[in-house]
């Protein structure tokens, strides 16, 4: 009985390794990368004030902060969806550009800030501290996730069928 239930897992690792390629990691990833961009841009985070992180609207600036912003908006330094008035982490857009596609997943490339000793990770972290977190998915973005992988899934047991 014990060696069934050991090949039983044996066939099932196996298979899994088969129906889940890098293929649909990497699909996956990018989706996860896109999300998290497109969010990010339209001024919204995540709100970890409950167990389950959900979205929510992006900490306002310091007023110090916006007056800095007004003056790198005059030398045309900003960004290009960089605001003076509302925080969407675009300040030089660099943030958001530094997310890749590992086969991991999505993780901030660990490149120096220009005009900063910081590096993007330092960046983000302080960003999370002062309240503005970001880097994560939300319950609904877990949701849109999990229904891609599923169906990436479904089409390569769909192939292997065949």
């Amino acid at each position: 009985m014990a060696s069934s239930l050991e090949q039983l897992q044996a066939d099932l690792k196996r298979i899994g390794k088969e129906l889940v390629t890098k293929k649909i990691v990497d699909s996956v990833s990018r989706q996860m990368r896109d999300l998290i961009y497109k969010r990010t841009k339209s001024g919204k985070g995540l709100s970890v004030a409950n167990a389950a992180p959900g979205i929510a609207k992006i900490v306002r600036l310091k007023p110090l902060t916006s007056a800095e912003y007004k003056r790198y908006r005059a030398r045309r330094i900003l960004g290009p969806f960089g605001s003076p008035t509302r925080s969407n982490l675009t300040f030089s857009g660099e943030l958001l550009e530094s997310l890749i596609v590992t086969s991991l997943g999505v993780e901030l490339e660990d490149v120096k800030h220009s005009g900063s000793d910081s590096t993007m990770r330092q960046i983000a972290k302080y960003q999370e501290d002062d309240g503005r977190a970001f880097f994560g998915i939300s319950d609904t973005e877990d949701k849109i996730l999990d229904a891609l992988f599923k169906r990436l899934v479904r089409q390569r047991i769909r192939t292997l069928i065949r």
